[in-house]
């Protein structure tokens, strides 16, 4: 999960090789130039990069072109006191470098105070949640996973297990149901341009929609999705009354009304909603007020069983869409990164597609994908324990 995506200069050409900006040995460690199943990451505007070492249970900090990353939260080890991080599966810096962590096996956020360029803070503070203890009280988590900010600086936390969107005002003891309700596994979520929430609601094969209310003396503005930010009212409000906007609860097959799966969700700045489409190896697009019976347009991926070929994908998790509809989606089964112009028929590779390994020609099993405002795309290769980054345009062979 990676923000401030600043996406332009749309001519990119495929990469032959890599460059490792983070994670040195490819069979993973704990030292300051290693990284164990890296997980999630952040760039900032100065090409910062925030890493999720997963393994590790820490945050690495990573300059640019430095061989070396250093510890901005967490010890190595997992616990529940707040010098430790416990299994986690989400980062976010706010506009201080503040780091915020979604703790999956605390259930809890914790956020870890911006330091100076060589430590972090000693310790987190528990602004959500119960360290260590799962519940479904309103001060409670069961197992979050993804977290966003709106721009009050409002925290909104996808409590999986209790298959609610929690929202927790700045200072807050607790948290307000925004979004619940018999949603199985749920995993992606976003604001659509009207500022209602829609989430992958991924083992009942569906999309479902949470309409956004606000007062009739407030403009509701929600930014593109390519912005940094989630742009509502200050008293936006969700309705508890859900509607099925793709799929069909508990169904799943290849049809163009139905979903299998999905993961992964995004917008663009006209309300159009693209969804990986997980199991079906397809990128689908649904119009503004689809319904459970409206049919997609499949704009990626047209063999639903999966392949390797120019019009296929396997197992696709994470995408990118830029302000012209290009798309830039990892392929996760074929360790590819594909871009695919607006309403052609075949994508190509512009990372990795030789199959996976350690050398980098190669990319290992992923599920995140960054590009910067020069098209340089970035993966976090969990298999590979590192992160890499494939120039716009660059033939010649990598840098370690």
């Amino acid at each position: 999960m990676m923000s401030y995506p600043l996406i332009s200069n749309l001519g990119s050409t495929s990469s032959t090789s890599a460059v490792t900006l983070a994670g040195l040995s490819t069979g993973g460690g704990n030292g300051y130039s290693e990284l164990s199943d890296p997980y999630s990451i952040f760039v900032d505007l100065n090409g910062i990069m925030y890493i999720l070492d997963t393994g590790n249970f820490r945050v690495v900090k990573w300059l640019p072109g430095q061989p070396l990353g250093f510890t901005v939260a967490g010890s190595g080890v997992t616990g529940t006191t707040l010098d430790k991080i416990g299994t986690s599966y989400a980062i976010y810096l706010d506009n201080q470098s503040n780091i915020y962590i979604s703790e999956y096996g605390n259930h809890r956020i914790t956020k870890w105070l911006n330091g100076n360029l060589t430590a972090g803070a000693t310790t987190g503070i528990t602004i959500a949640g119960q360290s260590g203890v799962g519940g479904s009280w309103s001060y409670q988590f069961s197992l979050p996973t993804a977290i966003t900010f709106d721009q009050y600086n409002n925290m909104y936390i996808m409590d999986a297990g209790n298959n609610r969107i929690q929202r927790w005002w700045p200072g807050s003891t607790y948290g307000v149901t925004v979004a619940a309700a018999s949603m199985s596994n749920p995993r992606g979520m976003a604001f659509n341009p009207s500022g209602d929430l829609v989430v992958a609601d991924y083992s009942n094969h569906r999309m479902v929609l949470f309409p956004v209310v606000c007062p009739s003396t407030t403009t509701t503005t929600m930014a593109p999705s390519t912005n940094p930010s989630n742009q509502v009212c200050d008293t936006a409000v969700w309705s508890s009354t859900f509607r099925i906007v793709a799929g069909t609860t508990g169904s799943y097959s290849t049809a163009l009304n139905l979903l299998n799966a999905p993961l992964d969700v995004t917008f663009d700045g006209y309300g159009y909603m693209y969804v990986v489409d997980y199991g079906n190896s397809r990128i689908q697009r649904f119009p503004p007020g689809s319904t459970s019976s409206t049919s997609a347009v499949t704009i990626a991926g047209f063999t639903s069983t999966g392949g390797a070929g120019l019009s296929e994908f396997n197992n696709p998790t994470s995408m990118f869409i830029d302000l012209n509809g290009t798309m830039y989606i990892l392929d996760r089964d074929n360790y590819r990164v594909v871009k695919w112009l607006p309403g052609q028929p075949l994508g190509f590779t512009v990372a990795g597609g030789h199959g996976t390994g350690t050398t980098l020609d190669k990319i290992g099993e992923s599920y995140a994908i960054y590009l910067d405002d020069q098209s340089n795309i970035y993966i976090s290769e969990y298999g590979n324990h590192r992160i890499t980054k494939w120039l716009n345009g660059n033939l010649a062979a990598g840098i370690r």
